[in-house]
């Protein structure tokens, strides 16, 4: 017996699935949340039984190893970075000299392919030098062609194209050889997968392997992944929007002229295989730079439309599944003048023929959401308006979807198309004995499914996908009135089971946050919450809506909602989604101050305004990534610092000269204020001493002896000349001004005040000395 193998068919867009009797692979590709991945399980299982995987025969040895391997990599119980890398060394040391054989076997084929994304330059470079001489084989092989992938995808990466050049040199002679050998590879069935890689990676975009959100549409009841459920891996890291490269845009271009050019070309549509790289080369042909491209896409679109003739015959199912999905792709491409070409020639006036088709509703889904004016829906609704029962009793609901998106979008055909969903409802002929079943909205809410009843005659199920998306569209109708008031109308039990559900939470999400309903009718239905909201804040899904009515409400609603949910603060413990909504509402602190906690509610909303204008102005009108904005607002952070640095270091040497003339211009001040002190105390001096004469005469006169009138006149004559040449020797000259310090100026002053005092005192002995040799 050999080992499983689970085969894939390829997808609507072109992904890398595989056709049928295509591509085993081991065990099961799609690990389902909360579930261990059956691929290590049936690979111990298989071990004992002697069985090692297809391909290339490997010893029990390294096939246990490699088992060990991928045990180890999927706990991820490494405790250190250090560790980890050493583990990834030590795995791929036991490859070296047996690159391409251990590529070729089931199993280590898939734990190479695992654990490549995250191996050295040394390591791909090693694995790229030994697929060199069989490269051919190994595009061509069921497991090597996944390494190969793998391997084109690390190279083309943004990480290498930077830092290893030998890398990205292996990567394009790679593509190069693959491209070349289009004639061969485009019918094989590993190696037409291989070549579909190398398109998306030259282009800038790569998908990641397994089904495509096409085929998942494609597929009745097949279950789509929720995003955010799978946490990010290594791999991610690989996939998504890439910088373009001009050289490898050339190469691309090339490959793109032969491919369209190939007279093989129109025979490519009758396969799923040879479609599937059609599609992919026309996605990733729009991508390019139209300078670096010798055909533009739209000449691509209209070979292939050439190809499919004048009209597709949906009768022929396998001929309407292939057509359709490749119709799909090329109304995909966003280029109007095409849009309105396929129209006019395969949907005008069959587009009833497309919605009633198992698959041609799809196409007709496409043709809505790609719809580019609001005079080309008018025409697409105004055909299909006479035709919408037709199309709800063939169990073709997903074009109510579009059509209601659509209708927002472009602002028109509102009143008709609820008018049609009304017309619809009251003439299905399913009722139930329940009460709430004539309320439009919960019959809405059920719209596009079976109707099941439980043994109560009660439904079996509140709400369907199609109905919940239809209905929360039309909040934000112009005129949502035959929503609000049914809405508003309900009974309160009826109105919380829709808030719980899963699907019915997101119709009253809508409604709080519908920008055309007015506020009084938001009010009433919060007022009708307002008994039950303890239950809905621990529920998962009701918390949700409380959480969706906070952050709508004013202060006062804020104040409704808390007070609601004052005298629960226990209950509401008990549950992680009560606890959430205490937190977020901040129960406890408008327990403990109802106007304290006012106030920090309103300085929390004016923050809150704030972020959101930063948020509006990152996101702007345009149509470029949050991140690239996000990455822009810092270049120009960065840029607004720098630039303050430039001015502030030009302006140090300024400011320093300011200052120094600042300084310059206080010193003089104070020489100058030294300079006047010390006149004044000059002049105090001169005062000083002229006071002293005088007393000094007053006295003379007084000690004077009766004496004769001549004698006397003589003495004074002689006194006063006396007294005059004194005046002029005590009397200090005045110095000049000199410009000198300010120490220099504090000393003198102290000087001469010092001078003025001693002059003063020993002025009276030397005037009597003076009048004695006078009298004799």
């Amino acid at each position: 017996m050999q080992l499983k193998e689970e085969v894939t068919e390829s997808g609507g867009g072109g992904g890398s699935g595989a056709p049928k009797g295509g591509r085993p692979k081991f065990g099961n590709t799609k690990r389902k949340s909360g579930q261990k991945s059956r691929l290590l399980q049936k690979a111990k299982k298989f071990a004992k039984q002697g069985r090692l995987g297809r391909g290339f025969e490997v010893d029990t040895e390294t096939y246990n190893y490699f088992v060990q391997v991928l045990e180890l990599w999927q706990k991820n119980a490494f405790e250190s970075d250090e560790e980890r890398e050493t583990f990834i060394t030590n795995s791929f040391a036991q490859t070296e000299g047996h690159e391409v054989n251990y590529s070729s076997n089931q199993l280590t084929s898939r734990v190479i392919e695992t654990i490549l994304p995250s191996a050295s330059e040394e390591v791909l470079l090693r694995f790229g030098t030994a697929f060199g001489p069989s490269l051919r084989t190994l595009c061509s092989d069921p497991f090597a062609s996944h390494v190969v992938e793998k391997l084109l995808e690390i190279a083309s990466a943004e990480k290498w194209a930077k830092e290893s050049p030998k890398l990205t040199e292996w990567f394009r002679q790679t593509a190069r050889f693959v491209l070349n050998n289009l004639e061969e590879f485009t019918f094989d069935p590993y190696a037409n997968h291989v070549m579909r890689k190398v398109a998306q990676c030259l282009t800038g975009f790569v998908q990641e392997s397994g089904q495509t959100g096409t085929q998942q549409q494609h597929q009745p009841g097949g279950r789509q992944e929720k995003p955010g459920r799978r946490k990010t891996t290594m791999n991610d890291t690989l996939f998504g929007e890439r910088t373009r490269n001009r050289k490898n845009e050339e190469i691309f271009s090339d490959f793109y002229t032969r491919f369209l050019t190939w007279p093989q070309f129109f025979d490519l549509f009758g396969s799923e295989l040879t479609s599937g790289l059609v599609q992919v080369v026309l996605k990733t042909g729009a991508r390019v730079d139209p300078e670096a491209m010798q055909i533009s896409s739209a000449d691509g679109i209209q070979r292939v439309c050439k190809a499919l003739g004048d009209e597709i015959n949906l009768t022929n199912d396998t001929h309407a599944n292939l057509y359709t999905r490749l119709l799909e792709v090329c109304l995909s491409l966003e280029n109007d003048e095409m849009w309105s070409h396929i129209f006019k020639k395969y949907f005008a006036r069959r587009l009833e023929n497309f919605g009633v088709h198992e698959k041609g509703k799809f196409s007709l889904k496409k043709i809505i959401e790609t719809c580019p004016s609001k005079e080309e829906f008018e025409v697409i609704f105004d055909e299909l308006h006479p035709n919408l029962e037709k199309l709800y009793k063939a169990d073709s609901t997903s074009p109510f979807v579009s059509l209601a998106i659509a209708c927002k979008k472009f602002g028109t055909r509102q009143a008709q198309f609820v008018q049609s969903l009304t017309d619809i409802l009251t003439q299905d002929g399913e009722k139930t004995k329940v009460e709430e079943e004539d309320n439009f909205i919960l019959k809405l809410a059920r719209f596009g499914g079976k109707l099941e009843l439980k043994e109560d005659g009660t439904p079996k199920y509140l709400t369907q996908f199609v109905g919940t998306m239809i209905t929360q569209n039309l909040m934000d109708f112009h005129k949502p009135l035959k929503a609000t008031s049914s809405l508003l109308e309900m009974e309160a039990t009826s109105l919380i089971k829709l808030t719980m559900d899963p699907k019915g939470s997101h119709i009253i999400d809508a409604f709080f946050k519908s920008s055309t309903i007015g506020e009084k009718n938001k009010e009433k239905l919060l007022n009708k919450f307002k008994e039950y909201m303890h239950s809905l804040a621990m529920n998962k899904f009701g918390s949700r809506v409380v959480d969706t009515m906070w952050a709508w409400g004013s202060l006062k609603h804020k104040t409704v909602i808390t007070s609601s949910l004052v005298d629960r603060v226990a209950q509401l413990g008990a549950s992680p989604s009560g606890k959430f909504i205490v937190e977020k509402c901040n129960v406890h602190g408008f327990k403990r101050d109802a106007k304290v906690w006012a106030e920090s509610i309103e300085k929390g909303d004016k923050r809150q305004t704030e972020a959101e204008n930063v948020l509006s102005e990152l996101l702007g009108t345009g149509d470029d990534n949050i991140e690239e904005k996000v990455g822009k607002r810092k270049k120009r952070d960065k840029k607004n610092k720098e630039d303050k640095i430039k001015v502030e270091e030009h302006e140090e040497p300024a400011q320093e000269e300011e200052v120094s003339k600042k300084k310059s211009k206080k010193d003089k001040k104070k020489i100058k204020l030294a300079e006047e002190q010390a006149e004044v105390s000059e002049q105090v001096t001169d005062q000083l001493e002229e006071e002293g004469a005088k007393k000094k005469k007053k006295k003379s006169k007084r000690d004077k002896t009766s004496s004769g009138v001549e004698e006397q006149g003589d003495q004074e004559m002689m006194t006063t000349e006396i007294d005059q040449e004194d005046e002029v020797e005590t009397k200090p000259k005045k110095k000049k001004k000199s410009k000198r310090s300010h120490d220099e100026v504090e000393e003198q002053q102290i000087v001469t005040t010092t001078a003025t005092n001693d002059d003063i005192a020993s002025e009276e002995p030397e005037r009597k000395k003076k009048k004695k040799k006078a009298n004799k």
